[in-house]
């Protein structure tokens, strides 16, 4: 494919963002719109946190699975369920009457998500050559970006003057151009034809679903109750018969001596640490902005707009200067950015807050997002085989899901320690403790991120050598 026209590559690049989009501008709004659920279904923090990790729990558990059946069966084919999958779920969360069943729709929307993230991935990384792959995924982080700018002013329009359930419907008509798209656009990709790694893919949901459980239950139980030691114990198990039979047997599921290099591991861990400070951040600070200070989800959307709006903007000019200078800089850069921004709000949030005090370390967040999570998609792909390139997106993908979970859990468990989910004071004060603890995160992603190996530039050739005549 690397002789493809620039319009053909353009409207891959599109087609293959249009389903992440969606699940972006969800999740973004859907955040936003949290505070409106808790007052329309009674929920406390803890079952919000759900209606977050529930999707994050199915997500990261099936990622694996799912890409190895689409090189099993055709990654253009799983795609497509994927969002088809994510499109019917959404008509549900947007039925729900009460919040558990809520929670059960949006596990079902995190199914389909994980097929259309690590694919989409995929898809686009087979569609552009090598050299042109670290600015395609910069777009394709951009666009992406653009779901995240938009989400909060979505949600926050559709909240304030409709109902939090159009979050949901909106996704409907999205599903449905998404997949005509995909079926005009995308080539039919190839069955690889490999075997399917039944053990090994129970293997994986075995790991990541009673790890993600634990986590995402460490705010309602102590760190030692029998759930939080029982799902780690369980995942514990499960990673270590993945890691065994990975060792062993090159075609199953997660064959780690094709994945064993410092340069993936270095991505990988950096891109669960940034996710889990990120997003932990984010869950409460788009939630401080409506409790605390009292304004309305538009309200708040349009606050917090520096921060979505920056990554649509900064992504592809990252994966510009990926080309050039390596993914480590521009990683320990972007984690930098956010670890200042989040210190900064840390140090300014109160009850009474006027807006100029957050804007530019909310602006520097947005930037700092821009930095890191599309290099980080590229520099999981980079030199990777087409045969690995599935698997490569779908690891990497899953990882940050549980950063994510991490993330979430964490920052909620400091919060309820130190304050409570109420106007005023109490917020803040729990908002203060969990915050320190989303820039340690952050600023341990940039450590990891310094173990990636630099730019390797290919030798000059120089003048011609004299032939002696």
């Amino acid at each position: 494919m690397s002789h493809q026209p620039e319009p053909r590559i353009a409207a891959v690049i599109a087609t293959t963002s249009l389903p992440m989009a969606m699940a972006a501008i969800d999740d973004l709004a859907l955040t936003f719109a949290l505070p409106a659920i808790q007052r329309e279904l009674g929920a406390d923090i803890v079952q919000l946190s759900w209606v977050v990790n529930g999707y994050t729990l199915a997500f990261a558990s099936l990622m694996l699975p799912l890409a190895a059946l689409g090189d099993r069966f055709g990654r253009r084919r799983v795609f497509l369920f994927g969002s088809g999958l994510f499109a019917v779920a959404s008509v549900a969360a947007a039925l729900a009457g009460s919040i558990h069943a809520l929670i059960a729709a949006r596990i079902v929307q995190g199914a389909g998500a994980a097929a259309i993230v690590p694919l989409s991935l995929t898809l686009l990384s087979s569609a552009v050559p090598e050299a042109r792959r670290p600015l395609a995924v910069g777009v394709w982080s951009g666009i992406n970006g653009l779901g995240i700018a938009v989400g909060p002013l979505l949600g926050g329009v559709i909240v304030d003057g409709l109902h939090w359930s159009g979050i949901f419907w909106m996704n409907l008509p999205l599903g449905v151009v998404a997949i005509m798209a995909a079926l005009r656009i995308l080539p039919k990709s190839e069955r690889a034809g490999t075997r399917f790694d039944l053990l090994g893919s129970l293997a994986a949901i075995g790991f990541v679903l009673p790890l993600s459980w634990a986590l995402a239950s460490g705010q309602e139980h102590t760190g030692g109750s029998a759930i939080v030691v029982g799902g780690l114990a369980a995942a514990a198990a499960s990673l270590t018969v993945l890691v065994v039979r990975g060792m062993r047997d090159p075609s199953s599921l997660l064959p780690v001596r094709r994945f064993g290099d410092r340069a993936f591991v270095a991505t990988n861990v950096a891109g669960l640490l940034a996710s889990a400070g990120v997003f932990g951040a984010i869950f409460l600070l788009s939630q401080y902005l409506q409790v605390a200070l009292g304004h309305t989800a538009l309200q708040a959307g349009l606050l917090a707009a520096p921060w979505t709006l920056a990554p649509m903007v900064i992504a592809p000019l990252a994966g510009l200067a990926v080309q050039h200078i390596g993914a480590r800089p521009v990683l320990i850069l972007g984690a930098l950015c956010q670890a200042t921004a989040l210190t900064w709000i840390d140090n300014v949030v109160a009850p009474q807050l006027d807006y100029p005090a957050i804007l530019t370390p909310l602006a520097l967040a947005g930037v700092g997002m821009g930095l890191t999570f599309a290099p980080l998609s590229a520099a999981v792909m980079r030199k990777r085989p087409e045969a690995d390139r599935a698997l490569a997106a779908a690891i990497h993908s899953c990882l940050r899901q549980l950063g994510m979970a991490l993330g979430v859990a964490v920052a909620t468990a400091a919060f309820l320690a130190g304050g409570a989910y109420l106007p005023g004071p109490a917020f803040v004060a729990g908002l203060q403790r969990a915050l320190p603890i989303c820039i340690a995160l952050v600023v341990a992603s940039a450590m990891a991120s310094a173990c990636l190996p630099g730019v390797t530039r290919p030798a000059s050739p120089g003048p011609t050598p004299p032939t002696g005549r």
